[in-house]
C-alpha cells in the first residue's frame, strides 16, 4: 500500500484531522485537537501525523504530553509534578484509519510515528486510552508492545526524582489504559507502580 505521510501544522490542517476522527472515530477519546495558539498558550506541544492516499486522508494519529494533568497539577500548585508529567509522559489522545484500509499496517505506522516523536522529545513512556468495546483494538495495542490495564484499573507511576506516586485514573468504564516503555525496560515497585 502506498501512501504519504504529513505532518500537520497549521490550523487549516487541524480542521481536516478533526473532519477526520469525527468520520473515522465512533465517540471521540482523550484530548481534543486544539488550534495551535492554544497549544503556544499551553506550553505543551502536539504533533499531528495523516496518512494520505491520492491526497484523500486514511488515517490519522494525534499525541501530545499530557495536557489534562499537566494543567491539573499546575493549577494546583505542583509545578514540579505538572514537570515531570509533561517530560516523562506521552499520551496518544486519538488514532484512527478509515474502515477501507485497516489491517494493513497503516494503525502500527502511525503509531510508530507519535512513539519517534515521543522519544525525541525525551519521554520514557508512551500512554494512551482506548475504547474495551471497539472490536480487535486490544489485539493491535497488544501487537505494538503495549501493556494493558483492566477497565477502571489506575495507571500507577512512581516519579522518582522528585520522589512522587501518582495515579492516572480512567474516568469511563469502558475504556482501558495501554502504555509502552520507551526506554530499556520499566522498573516496577513492589507495589506494582511503573517507576520513571
Amino acid at each position: 500500500m502506498a501512501f504519504q505521510k504529513a505532518v500537520l501544522t497549521d490550523d487549516l490542517d487541524r480542521e481536516r484531522a478533526r473532519a477526520f476522527f469525527a468520520e473515522h472515530l465512533p465517540q471521540e477519546s482523550g484530548w481534543r485537537i486544539s488550534d495551535s495558539r492554544v497549544d503556544k498558550e499551553l506550553q505543551i506541544p502536539s504533533v499531528i501525523l495523516m496518512a494520505l492516499e491520492d491526497d484523500r486522508p486514511i488515517g490519522c494519529a494525534f499525541g501530545s504530553n499530557d495536557p489534562e494533568d499537566v494543567l491539573h497539577w499546575r493549577a494546583a500548585g505542583h509545578a514540579e509534578l505538572a514537570q515531570a508529567i509533561s517530560r516523562r509522559l506521552f499520551m496518544v489522545h486519538q488514532l484512527a484509519v478509515a474502515a477501507t484500509h485497516r489491517r494493513l499496517g497503516l494503525g502500527a505506522h502511525l503509531l510508530g510515528g507519535l512513539e519517534l516523536h515521543a522519544r525525541q522529545s525525551g519521554a520514557d513512556l508512551i500512554v494512551l486510552i482506548f475504547d474495551t468495546t471497539a472490536p480487535g483494538l486490544d489485539c493491535f495495542y497488544r501487537s505494538q508492545s503495549c501493556e494493558i490495564l483492566e477497565p477502571g484499573q489506575a495507571l500507577v507511576i512512581e516519579f522518582s526524582e522528585i520522589k512522587r506516586l501518582c495515579h492516572f485514573r480512567q474516568r469511563k468504564v469502558r475504556y482501558s489504559w495501554a502504555y509502552k516503555f520507551l526506554g530499556t525496560g520499566p522498573e516496577m515497585s513492589h507495589d506494582g507502580a511503573i517507576c520513571l
